[in-house]
């Protein structure tokens, strides 16, 4: 499913969510660079994605529902463009006012013209919050292992990590944010293959 999918459903949802819950919209531009090395050999993928999202909270539980997509430029010889569609859905529980425990599940793909590499990766994270004492804002550290993750890939990865890094701050209704994310996973011993996906994020966060 595409960010244009997932924005165009936001306002279905906004209005079908309880009034006592608290709803946050997202949107923001994204820079990714994935990086796949199979041996001696490297092959990089770069480019500008658009996405959105909303969360939706009630007291400490909430559920997110996010996706991005756009076109990935080859950046090495002999490595295809793609066109590339993400789209991630989380629930999280603040168990303290700096801590949050979460699971949830990601599926992406990448488009090329010799066919598609589909993705689908559950994680398990945790995130530390730190709010800033003299402005309006937040800091935040977030970790997840990647658990099962499938794939029509020919070589299947066993497990990855996901930390994700950022700030957002602004007036009560209209924030700011800018995040860092990493994702790497992990293959089968003895495999010389490694891949990784690293996002630089900026937007804007929206409470009607």
């Amino acid at each position: 499913m595409s960010a244009r999918v997932t924005i165009a459903l936001v306002p279905l949802l906004w209005w079908a969510t309880p009034l006592a819950a608290q709803v946050t919209l997202q949107v923001g531009g994204t820079y990714l660079d994935r990086r796949l090395a199979d041996g001696a050999a490297v092959e990089r993928q770069a480019g500008m994605l658009a996405g959105g999202g909303i969360r939706i909270a009630l007291k400490s539980v909430a559920f997110t529902v996010s996706g991005n997509a756009g076109t990935l430029t080859a950046k090495t010889a002999r490595t295809p463009d793609a066109d590339y569609a993400r789209l991630g859905a989380e629930l999280s529980a603040a168990l303290a006012p700096w801590f949050a425990a979460s699971v949830g599940i990601a599926a992406s793909v990448y488009v090329t013209p010799v066919g598609a590499q589909r993705w689908i990766l559950p994680r398990v994270g945790a995130e530390l919050r730190l709010p800033f004492a003299s402005i309006p804002g937040t800091a935040y550290l977030a970790g997840a292992a990647l658990v099962g993750p499938t794939s029509n890939a020919l070589v299947p990865a066993r497990g990855g990590t996901d930390i994700r890094a950022g700030v957002s701050g602004g007036p009560s209704r209209v924030s700011v944010f800018a995040e860092y994310h990493l994702e790497r996973l992990r293959f089968e011993t003895g495999v010389a293959r490694e891949e990784q996906r690293g996002e630089v994020t900026a937007g804007l966060r929206i409470t009607p």
